[in-house]
């Protein structure tokens, strides 16, 4: 049954062409912004694909997950899963894997941007590799946020507001607008939360366990927390 409804999320996904649309958007964005530090500025690095596409994603994972439990609540299919003999954890499961999927699509759609750097220099592989698993990372976080924001409302912009929210409140924990503007035994603490500061160090090949606890505690915060939205309104008549 967790399958069938992993399958039924990506197809609407895929069904109404909005799924291409959004892997085409994140692609054509990435790919400009990127190309064009490989053959104006003559870096062949992959360093500006990752600083792009982390700030892409704080708008395009919350696009992709606005639907998510809001569509299910207008459209009454909510009532229906409640009947489905799962538990809870596997409902949001479900729902976390098949958007998770649908990231990871974005990301292999992506891969062939490798070849120009390898083509025009001589690209440290091992920093490529670590700045593909700070945007899983990053984006299995964000996808945890979506579905905690589209599981509090009918309406998907609300969803889609909410979550961008959260996303850049993370963000701009560690900003020098945020920093300057805080006492420095706040802003040193601030920077602990900030997924910009997280994802800074794991792009750039600093594999540090901590930046990468981040990310998975804060997804399963936010899944815990979409448990306990389910968990209320799968109790209600």
């Amino acid at each position: 049954m967790m399958i069938a409804l992993i399958k039924k999320d990506l197809s609407f996904l895929f069904k109404s062409s909005i799924g291409y649309l959004y892997i085409l958007t994140f692609f054509s964005f990435s790919y400009w912004y990127y190309s064009k530090y490989i053959f104006i500025h003559d870096q062949a690095t992959m360093t500006s694909f990752f600083y792009i596409s982390h700030l892409l994603l704080l708008v395009l994972i919350p696009a992709i997950t606005m639907r998510s439990w809001s569509e299910d609540k207008r459209s009454g299919m909510l009532d229906f899963l409640k009947t489905f003999p799962l538990t809870e954890w596997e409902h949001i499961l479900s729902k976390f894997a098949s958007a998770l999927l649908f990231f990871l699509l974005i990301l292999v759609s992506t891969l062939p941007l490798i070849i120009l750097p390898i083509y025009f220099g001589n690209p440290d592989i091992g920093l490529i590799v670590s700045g593909y698993i700070a945007l899983f990372l990053l984006g299995s976080s964000l996808i945890s946020i979506g579905l905690f924001t589209s599981s509090l409302t009918k309406n998907q912009m609300l969803s889609f507001l909410f979550s961008l929210g959260i996303n850049y409140g993370f963000y701009f924990l560690s900003t020098p607008l945020f920093i300057n503007s805080m006492p420095s035994y706040i802003s040193r603490f601030s920077q602990l939360f900030s997924i910009n500061y997280h994802y800074t160090y794991l792009s750039k090949g600093v594999l540090d366990f901590h930046s990468a606890f981040f990310f998975i505690l804060l997804t399963f915060f936010f899944l815990f927390l979409n448990n306990i939205v389910f968990h209320y309104q799968r109790a209600q008549p």
